[in-house]
């Protein structure tokens, strides 16, 4: 039964647009529970402390300005002797709440610490599994889907992408310790003046649904930056790796040009980016501190004077209030940050997608040695699906014949070996070694057999094997 209703939760959970916009990263904190669950449990405990120092403080003050007047009390009994001290004398009870409030200060601390810590080690254990994670869907995938794709994007990906997934990680981690502080914070102002505290929320909360249409417009613009970036580091390999042939050729302007192109692109759409991003934090700053403002000139009007509240419960809203600001600009920043990176999300995830893309199956039987014969039986194809590069290929080699073949540039010579290595599979028709199709035979034997001399050198660095 327990199972089940944890089944139904879970499920609700993928529901959420959180889940949908984040399951890439959600879904791999399971392989280092303990460290995400120390990170949350030391967020949200020092939250919590956050709002007991506020009680704590607002005790503090009632003591010092009106020592006279009966202390402030939270209705929990134990609370109120133990730590609130309100059955004692007025300096018994700001020298016990100074103590206190000292301790539950560096409990804080000592926790925003720990958290931060194990915020850390989630992000480099999460950029070190989804690092793998590509590098596997990179081996794995067929050589036509490379055939469709700029060189760069995928080192792009595995390089600038994933360490801006880190980014996003630590970003959602801020937010839920600065949301848990936030709403330690509203508790507070709520149990101090819930008048007060009604005017805050909707003033805030106005501000909020302000913002997110500015956040919207940085999301949206943000994924113009992975694609220009994918495109700017494949011009780069292109340009390094022919070097050689572009300064024998002469074609530096040729060069120059592209890289220009590709570098401009990266900053168009970095500007566009900017332009709304920078609106953000000013913006959310310059209205938060007029409802302060508004705020405080209410209070003192319509409730001070009429004793409807405290002036130390009025002191302590204001501590609340003057330090929830910079925490409600901060989260507002995060947000906008965190939209900024959907574009470099997005590409991670598509590029792990397995549903839209090519995979070789790999046979069963393993391959000892060509006894026989090389046929190709009617076989088609393409890079694309609806132009073929071979149609209606029907050829038998057998062992020990020596075979050339022979044709212009683009004719296909290429694309037939690759199907005998079984680089790529036939759209349509068959590769037989041996009356066996080349799809029933172990890849990794059949490689092993075959001695492949490529047109293009490449010197391994073999550090750290």
């Amino acid at each position: 039964m327990n199972f089940k209703f944890n089944q139904v939760i879970f499920n609700l959970v993928k529901t959420t647009n959180f889940w949908q916009a984040n399951y890439l990263i959600l879904r791999q904190l399971k392989h280092f529970k303990f460290i995400t669950t120390v990170a949350i449990s030391c967020t949200l405990i020092g939250a919590f402390f956050e709002g007991i120092t506020v009680s704590l403080i607002a005790s503090f003050l009632q003591s010092l300005t009106n020592p006279n007047e009966p202390p402030i009390q939270t209705g929990i009994s134990w609370f109120d002797g133990v730590i609130l001290a309100t059955k004692a004398t007025a300096s018994v009870r700001v020298y016990r709440l100074a103590a206190v409030i000292l301790i539950a200060i560096w409990l804080r601390s000592l926790l925003h610490y720990w958290g931060q810590l194990y915020t850390g080690l989630a992000q480099c254990h999460l950029s070190n599994r989804i690092r793998k994670l590509i590098f596997e869907q990179l081996q794995s995938l067929s050589l036509s889907y490379y055939s469709k794709i700029h060189s760069g994007e995928p080192l792009n990906s595995i390089t600038r992408e994933v360490n801006e997934l880190k980014q996003v990680f630590n970003l959602t981690a801020k937010i839920i310790a600065q949301g848990s502080t936030l709403l330690a914070y509203v508790i507070s102002l709520f149990w101090l003046s819930w008048q007060l505290s009604l005017v805050a929320v909707l003033m805030f909360s106005l501000l909020s649904v302000g913002l997110s249409t500015l956040i919207a417009r940085v999301r949206e613009a943000s994924f113009a930056i992975p694609k220009a970036n994918g495109q700017l580091t494949s011009v780069a390999i292109e340009f390094i790796n022919g070097i050689r042939t572009v300064q024998a050729s002469a074609t530096q302007d040729f060069e120059r040009r592209r890289f220009y192109r590709a570098t401009n692109q990266v900053m168009a759409a970095e500007t566009q980016v900017k332009t709304a991003s920078a609106l953000v934090q000013p913006l959310a700053e310059g209205v938060s501190s007029t409802v302060l403002i508004v705020i405080v000139v209410g209070a003192f009007a319509l409730l001070i004077e009429t004793g409807q509240i405290r002036a130390a419960s009025l002191l302590t809203f204001m501590f609340v209030l003057f330090r929830m600001i910079p925490l409600i600009s901060q989260i507002n920043h995060s947000r906008e940050n965190l939209s900024r990176f959907q574009g470099s999300i997005g590409n991670i995830k598509e590029l792990l997608r397995r549903e839209n893309k090519t995979y070789l199956t790999n046979g069963g039987i393993p391959f000892a040695k060509l006894k026989h014969s090389i046929e190709f039986v009617a076989a088609d194809f393409g890079y694309n699906p609806h132009e073929l590069v071979l149609k209606n290929i029907n050829l038998a080699i057998a062992k020990g014949q020596t075979t050339a073949l022979v044709g212009a540039s683009g004719a296909g010579k290429t694309t037939l070996v690759d199907l005998i290595t079984r680089f790529y599979d036939p759209i349509k028709g068959q590769v037989l070694i041996d009356g066996i199709a080349l799809s029933e035979s172990e890849i990794n034997s059949l490689r092993r057999q075959m001695g492949i001399v490529s047109q293009d050198t490449f010197i391994f660095n073999f550090w750290g094997v």
